[in-house]
């Protein structure tokens, strides 16, 4: 084989494995060539369900993808023996994050699910958000250098802007002020890029490279410029926190209090915060990983420095939870408790006696995302038909809705981490792996936020079955979100049963 007849092999081979992405940016063209010459505004659902169909073709290329590279190229890369990748591309190694992406796309072919038969003029977005997040995320997962991190953090911003932007909207006059979120997200993407560029700039001047294997190799050159060191480190981590969680739940549970929300906007909303929260955590199990940044700080400076980080995030979202009248914010604290739960496999990645592996995060990403996703379109069917978004509206749904009421009670089963659902086994792994790296101080502070928001989540449970609602009227769904609900409850009752389907 000619050299000539080799590069066309080997560019050939790089154009198969990037089908995924490639196929994510034709719908990006076609949703946006759609909202340009307006041919949603006629066609009804027509974007959802092209959306729909098109994340199943790229889901099976994913999945192709990630199998048919099997487990050898990762086992090579990550010891050192293979040539970097696959077909010259770096993240196609990386099983692990492979497996994230795949979740990723599952979470939004349910989100698009649950919000496919809204009515036309409340479809506010066209879901151009969705190929935009998925094609920054997929970067952003296993970053070959500190250009592919930045541009997959813009990509997500810029879904996270489009979504927000798209409530401007003079049509879309449903939305309760929707300026000041799109305000607060431009300012905070502003200072989150800043930020970002500003550690890039200190790592690049003092090792001169762009590329994270180089920067591995040349962070021992750097040592006695250790201050520097960590101002990059300290600047790119708020950087990456603020870019990824800009679209905080503050955002998406702003306009709960109203009777006007859009359940698109909230659903968008949703996915891209729980999305950043899952991308965040496997970013830096890879970064942490991949590159000798340990080596700088301290093994154990940044084994405690993480843990610290996890149980502020929980401790916090547990008070501030224990406050809530309100059922959406309930929901929102609750990602925040998870986020910081996501935050522990990381940690425990660098614990001296103990190497978690990678399945504990996905597992738990996987369960919370489901969990997270059913419970706010129940809710959001229950504030469509109460005027309300406060707790109460949830009274008596067991006589109003059998099967809705038994849904939620598998959604807050699983927040609790109680058995028969997929929350049992993630917080059980997760607790184990603490326990086995004896970190029982961490142990302890998730275990009294268990206890302390097991109690809250119950109140879901009272107000459906021993609380009596003032309409008894049953709730109606279109088929679309009844069976992303069924879908959600399902799975999380599988996995709950059969955890190692995700855990191998």
């Amino acid at each position: 084989m000619t050299n000539s007849e080799a590069l066309g092999s080997q560019l050939w081979w790089s154009t198969v494995q990037l089908i995924p992405e490639l196929l994510l940016l034709l719908l990006l063209i076609t949703l946006a060539a759609g909202v340009r010459f307006r041919l949603w505004n006629q066609a009804g659902a027509a974007s959802g369900w092209l959306t729909l169909t098109w994340l199943v073709v790229v889901f099976a290329a994913a999945l192709w993808r990630m199998l048919a590279n099997g487990t050898e190229a990762a086992i090579e890369f990550a010891e050192g023996r293979g040539p970097g990748g696959v077909a010259g591309i770096t993240y196609l190694a990386l099983n692990a994050e492979s497996l994230m992406f795949l979740l990723i796309i599952v979470g939004a072919f349910v989100v698009v699910l649950l919000s496919l038969e809204e009515e036309r003029e409340r479809r506010i977005n066209h879901y151009l958000y969705i190929p935009t997040a998925l094609l920054g995320i997929r970067l952003l997962l296993a970053p070959s250098n500190l250009i592919t991190l930045y541009v997959g953090l813009e990509l997500f911003s810029l879904a996270a802007l489009s979504l927000i932007f798209a409530t401007l909207n003079k049509r879309y006059k449903h939305l309760s002020r929707p300026e000041r979120p799109a305000l607060r997200f431009s300012v905070r993407s502003g200072v989150g890029t800043a930020l970002l560029l500003f550690g890039m700039s200190y790592i690049y001047g003092l090792t001169g490279e762009l590329d994270l294997a180089a920067i591995r190799a040349g962070i021992s050159d750097i040592k006695p410029y250790a201050s520097l060191g960590y101002m990059a480190i300290l600047l790119m981590a708020c950087g990456l926190g603020v870019k990824v969680a800009a679209l905080p739940f503050g955002i998406w549970v702003s306009n709960e209090e109203e009777t006007n929300t859009s359940f698109s906007y909230t659903a968008g909303a949703m996915f891209l915060t729980v999305a950043g929260q899952g991308a965040t955590a496997a970013v830096l199990f890879h970064l942490l990983r991949e590159t000798a940044i340990v080596q700088l700080l301290g093994l154990n400076s940044a084994y405690v420095g993480l843990q610290a980080i996890a149980a502020s995030q929980m401790a916090w979202g547990t008070v501030a939870l224990l406050r809530q009248k309100q059922a959406a914010h309930i929901l929102g604290w609750a990602s925040v408790i998870n986020s910081g739960y996501l935050l522990v496999p990381v940690a425990l990645s660098l614990a001296p006696v103990h190497s978690s592996s990678f399945a504990p995060l996905g597992y738990h990403f996987a369960v919370y995302m489901l969990a997270m996703f059913g419970a706010t379109a129940i809710l959001a069917a229950v504030r469509e038909a109460t005027g309300h978004g406060k707790l109460s509206g949830l009274a008596g749904l067991y006589h109003r809705s059998p099967w809705l009421a038994a849904a939620m009670v598998v959604f807050v089963l699983s927040f609790a981490g109680l058995p028969v659902t997929g929350g049992f086994f993630a917080k059980v792994y997760i607790w184990l792996g603490s326990a086995a790296a004896e970190a029982y101080w961490l142990l302890g502070v998730m275990a009294a936020c268990t206890l302390a928001a097991t109690y809250a989540y119950f109140g879901f449970i009272r107000q459906m079955f021993m609380r009596t609602g003032s309409d008894e009227r049953s709730l109606q769904l279109p088929f679309a979100a009844s069976a992303g609900i069924v879908i959600c409850a399902v799975a999380l009752v599988v996995l709950g049963l059969f955890p190692g389907l995700l855990m191998k």
